[in-house]
């Protein structure tokens, strides 16, 4: 972990509980104005990301149970093949 991504902001909820991201972080974590992010509780701390993070993530997860020298994407085709050749 770095420094930068230890370093505390303060922010503060508005009088309708909405919460403001300071640009410092929305600029560290590429949100753009008007898009969509994701948000969740985990052990009581707030966490947000945008949709690249939420695929980067995927792709970890997903890279975890993937085999060397094995292509789920060729399985598939063949998959497809032998069900089109049944038809």
């Amino acid at each position: 972990m770095t420094v930068e991504r230890l370093k505390k902001v303060r922010a503060r909820l508005d009088s309708q509980g909405r919460l403001l991201i300071p640009a410092e972080l929305r600029e560290q974590l590429g949100m753009k104005p008007g898009e969509t992010v994701f948000l969740r509780v985990n052990d009581e701390l707030l966490e947000v990301w945008t949709p690249e993070a939420g695929w980067r993530m995927a792709q970890a997860l997903a890279a975890q149970y993937k085999t060397p020298g094995h292509s789920v994407v060729d399985e598939l085709i063949a998959d497809r093949r032998a069900d089109a050749a049944r038809e």
